[in-house]
């Protein structure tokens, strides 16, 4: 679900805020006719609450591993994976009307689209979409970049499927699909990656390939086209995929969670330094909490607001437990060391995160914390 919360404003002015910018499907869609959508929420004595509206049109279909990002109140949405395969249909939600029911458009666009994929990552920048790796099929047409094919695809029913390192854009103004000519040593093809946009640089972390899931951090200019590998000074995250990565100021990327190599859960929570060119460890109370196959968005409070996902390893069909809904607050000055987790206690023997709701402490009332200068809500995006 696609949350929004608000707070009190000073001179008793209630202001709206969207909470959630950008984000990437977690679990299925509901059924068509009822999926949950981005909507106005009513605020009273500086609650947040969350509110679910009908929408009608070209609904899509229940998938998971779709890309989905919300601009100006326009809700996008491309390709992921339902129960006839991967898909490259591009859809767009139009949150700011006023009708009762939103209606969903299926957008015919122009040029050579992205092949069927899901697990892919996106940035805003301008008037773009800009849309990099994924897990799926074969392109059709001639595409630039590197597809490599998953092996293990072959001997399950279906097209065979593998990972790649395409990079599309889409003009929100035309509806036309495009692949620029980038340079630089491109990242290696992967999937269920975490993209943040900060400034004109679209950063990415991590991500499977193969059997193996990254912990290496690079850059793409969304200027120049050019590619960029950063090699970090001191200690770094181990690797992982299905995490989130949070732009939190205009020096500082925020990691949360994610599945390792090994098929553990995380819960460890790190700050990416752009200017320093380090990782910054920040420890929390609830690191017995994992988190993976979440969404995470920066409100314009400074705080980072994570919900649903998985808390096991979603691999092993006997142990894993289907996405949750669940809300977590973490927040802090990035300059001092109070840095804190807000999430629920479970009851004894729950192995899942099933709580909602914006939690709070100190009396019931979110704590305060103080933007970094530079932040002015750049869309970011979250990952499986």
């Amino acid at each position: 679900m696609i949350t929004k919360t608000c707070r009190q404003m000073k001179s008793s002015q209630l202001q709206l805020r969207t909470a959630l910018s950008s984000w990437r499907t977690t679990a299925p869609l509901s059924a068509a006719g009822t999926w949950p959508s981005l909507m106005d929420a009513a605020c009273t004595s500086g609650e947040a609450i969350r509110k679910k509206s009908k929408t009608e049109g070209d609904v899509p279909p229940s998938m998971s591993g779709s890309c989905a990002v919300c601009v100006d109140r326009v809700v996008y949405l491309f390709g992921g994976h339902h129960a006839h395969g991967n898909t490259n249909k591009f859809y767009m939600l139009n949150s700011r009307s006023t009708d009762k029911v939103l209606q969903w458009v299926r957008v015919e666009c122009q040029g050579v689209p992205p092949s069927s994929k899901d697990k892919l990552g996106v940035w805003v920048y301008k008037n773009k979409l800009i849309f990099f790796g994924g897990y799926g099929y074969f392109p059709e047409g001639k595409q630039r970049g590197t597809f490599e094919f998953d092996e293990t695809s072959f001997w399950n029913s279906g097209l065979p499927r593998g990972w790649n390192d395409h990079v599309h854009v889409l003009d929100t103004e035309t509806f036309t699909w495009s692949q620029p000519i980038t340079t630089g040593k491109t990242p290696s093809p992967r999937a269920a990656h975490a993209c943040a946009t900060v400034g004109n640089r679209g950063y990415v972390f991590g991500g499977r390939y193969r059997e193996s899931r990254m912990n290496d951090l690079y850059y793409l200019n969304l200027d120049t086209w050019e590619w960029n590998e950063i090699i970090t000074q001191g200690i770094c995250p181990v690797g992982r995929s299905w995490h989130s990565l949070t732009p939190i100021s205009s020096d500082h990327l925020f990691l949360f969670g994610g599945f390792t190599t090994d098929k553990q859960p995380l819960s460890d929570a790190w700050i990416y330094c752009i200017s320093k060119n380090e990782w910054i460890q920040f420890e929390h109370n609830y690191s017995e909490k994992p988190r993976l196959w979440h969404t995470a968005c920066a409100s314009d409070e400074g705080e980072v607001i994570v919900f649903g996902g998985c808390a096991n390893n979603l691999l092993a069909h006997s142990k894993a437990l289907c996405p949750v809904p669940l809300t977590g607050v973490f927040s802090g000055s990035l300059s001092q060391s109070d840095f804190s987790a807000v999430m629920p206690a479970g009851r004894p023997g729950e192995n899942r995160l099933n709580r909602e709701g914006l939690f709070r402490q100190d009396g019931g009332v979110l704590r305060s914390v103080k933007t970094p200068v530079g932040w002015k809500g750049r869309p970011g995006t979250s990952t499986f």
